[in-house]
């Protein structure tokens, strides 16, 4: 684990790539990063949960806003416009669900 995630609150594993939440709520991201799943969104504030999937990763912050970066080639990155607040979300091989 980099030593800039440290503490971390939560941490999820996908295929080749890992991410954290860390004590302030800043998102950590490490490992392969050939779709850009490790590119954080920029902008996106304080996050409560991230969820590593296989080459896309999502996070929902403290206004329940949800937010995924990566892989997309089904769609697994687009978040919907309607979606309500969530208190977590999971990201998988090629898709997300909030909760």
């Amino acid at each position: 684990m980099p030593s800039n995630v440290r503490p971390a609150v939560q941490v999820s594993a996908g295929a080749q790539h890992t991410c954290a939440v860390t004590t302030s709520g800043a998102i950590r991201c490490w490992g392969a990063n050939d779709d850009r799943q490790l590119d954080t969104p920029f902008g996106f504030g304080t996050a409560i949960h991230v969820s590593a999937g296989f080459a896309h990763s999502c996070a929902v912050n403290v206004q329940g806003a949800v937010a995924c970066w990566g892989a997309n080639r089904y769609g697994q990155s687009t978040v919907p416009s309607n979606l309500l607040p969530a208190a977590r979300v999971e990201a998988g091989y090629a898709h997300a669900a909030p909760h």
